[in-house]
């Protein structure tokens, strides 16, 4: 099977190389052969849903089943959506079509690939174009090509710079200037490419937690009995499950469990599960207490909340931990390196009211007991954690972010302290204090 395609304008988009014209024929064989090529990509190498989707699109295009290219059969056949979903209220395939789009210009950028067959899927539809790339032009006319001779202007012009003396008095010669402007060239693309084209801090920050083809689990954690207002709780103790704003909220039916959540951080929680929806990435909610290790291993997950025994037990051993004296009333994050050092405190109280700071640690770990990542989020109080959520799914605040990490940070442990001052009961903008990562 061969399939031709269109004539593309190269001033199109920055993205495309040069292809060729419109009588070029492709077989499939080649496809598939670039196909492999760009799965085997670090850009889709590590992401099995922007894989599954480059393969599927490909797939059904080489077999001239474009009538399977429409959103909502893509997202039943491939990313297990009810056959009937609301495509309106479900932007999944959008959202990891977008994604797939943007890796497929990152792999094309440059002059490493633009030699290769190119793939790509044009906005407006699931359809992919084949094209291939434009012969590289000879530097030197073949046999019985006829040469150009320069015009008037031309040769005037390149006469004015030849003639540019240089600041010992001698001339500078015509190949250094075509030196210096290649170099000027190549520096500016090197630039576009290297920071233009970088993901986004916000991206690479939460990218280990979406590469997931299930559900991230997302924890709530559950106040002592005397702060427990307001609450989210089962009607009874049989009650298995409750549903909150449209998430499934298991609720444990033994009676030593404890069911309620604080509702500060259930908004919270549900905050970060449309950062995730738009990401692409579904969620589910679930209270912390009661949830076993073993459910930690199954994925990676976000811990929310001080009063989230998970997430203390996680953070036991880190660099950054909570601390709290209730002979003292004081309640701070401890540096590990200097333990006596209590900078970072505040006086417990049971309603949170009366404090000038409040303080919030995020935690970004793989684990290397249950080989997956997790986030842990927190504030001294519920206003403290909302403050770190908004700080974690700013696009603004994240790039400010990136200044205080290392270069080669997307791989890496991290943790982040907050400050946030409060005035009247009213918490400020979340200021990073310090980072450490590992």
């Amino acid at each position: 099977m061969s399939f031709s395609h269109h004539q593309i304008d190269n001033n199109e988009s920055p993205l495309k190389p040069s292809v060729t014209s419109v009588s070029a024929q492709i077989d499939a064989a080649s496809v598939r052969e670039q196909l492999e090529r760009l799965l085997a990509d670090g850009l889709f190498r590590k992401s099995k849903r922007y894989s599954d989707l480059l393969r599927f699109i490909v797939e059904r295009t080489l077999d001239g089943k474009q009538e399977d290219l429409h959103e909502r059969t893509i997202g039943f056949e491939l990313f297990s959506r009810a056959p009937d979903y609301d495509v309106s209220i479900d932007p999944m395939v959008r959202v990891v079509a977008s994604e797939v789009r943007k890796r497929l210009a990152l792999y094309y950028r440059g002059s490493v690939h633009n030699q290769e067959l190119l793939i790509e899927i044009p906005l407006g539809g699931y359809t992919a174009e084949f094209h291939t790339p434009a012969p590289i032009l000879a530097s030197h006319p073949a046999e019985g090509d006829s040469i150009r001779e320069p015009n008037q202007d031309e040769s005037i012009l390149a006469n004015q710079l030849s003639a540019v003396p240089s600041e010992s008095g001698k001339r500078i010669p015509q190949f250094v200037w075509g030196a210096l402007a290649a170099l000027v060239v190549a520096i500016a693309c090197w630039g576009v490419q290297h920071f233009a084209l970088q993901p986004p801090t916000l991206d690479l920050f939460w990218e280990p937690l979406m590469e997931k083809s299930h559900p991230l689990a997302i924890y709530i954690g559950s106040p002592p009995a005397d702060i427990q207002t307001p609450v989210v709780s089962g009607n009874s103790p049989e009650t298995k499950e409750t549903t909150l704003a449209g998430y499934d909220l298991p609720i444990p039916g033994s009676a030593d469990c404890c069911t309620n959540v604080s509702m500060l951080d259930v908004r919270v929680g549900q905050a970060f599960a449309s950062f995730l929806r738009k990401k692409g990435t579904d969620s589910l909610i679930r209270p912390a207490r009661g949830a076993a290790f073993a459910d930690l291993t199954t994925g990676s997950a976000l811990l929310i909340g001080i009063n989230n025994e998970w997430l203390l037990r996680l953070e036991a051993e880190l660099p950054f931990r909570f601390r709290q004296d209730a002979s003292t009333g004081m309640q701070w994050i401890e540096d590990s390196r200097t333990p006596s050092n209590h900078q970072w405190s505040s006086k417990i109280s049971a309603v949170r009211k009366g404090i000038d700071w409040d303080y919030a640690l995020i935690s970004r770990i793989h684990d290397s007991t249950t080989g997956h990542w997790w986030i842990g989020v927190a504030g001294f109080s519920g206003d403290g954690t909302a403050r770190a959520q908004e700080f974690l799914t700013n696009k603004k605040t994240m790039n400010d972010l990136s200044a205080r990490l290392p270069k080669d940070w997307k791989n890496k442990n991290l943790q982040i302290v907050l400050s946030i001052r409060v005035v009247q009961d009213s918490p400020g903008i979340a200021q990073v204090v310090s980072v450490y990562s590992w």
